[in-house]
């Protein structure tokens, strides 16, 4: 701390500042707690939930190349997949991939891809 000539700082000054800061940095710290756990248990944190679950199904089926309906489970959350015929093009499947909740049943996120398939 720069003290310039002839002036001092007093030590309750000192102690004022740090006091200060300690409250600003509790209070910081409560706050992102607070929002930890609402997050937590929101609406949001399972929508991202059901998000990244989709994602994945995405990924592995993409990876083995297959596109079969399936079901799966990612703790509450059910992720299904379903398969349809694009009217018009026989190669072309409408991929549709749906996550809900297991214990409602509400759909939390859908997502539709369209993909060829190489019949064997």
């Amino acid at each position: 701390m720069f003290v310039g000539y002839k002036k001092t700082v007093l030590g309750s000054t000192i102690i004022e500042v740090v006091t200060a800061f300690s409250l600003i940095a509790l209070g910081v710290a409560l706050t992102l707690i607070v929002f930890s756990k609402t997050m937590e248990s929101s609406n949001l944190y399972v929508k991202h939930k059901a998000v990244n679950a989709v994602n994945e199904m995405i990924v592995e089926q993409a990876k083995a190349m297959n596109y079969r309906p399936e079901e799966s489970d990612s703790g509450d959350i059910r992720i299904i997949s379903s398969l349809a015929i694009l009217p018009g093009h026989d190669s072309l499947r409408i991929v549709t991939y749906s996550a809900s909740l297991q214990s409602s049943g509400k759909q939390l996120y859908s997502r539709r891809l369209i993909k060829k398939i190489h019949d064997n």
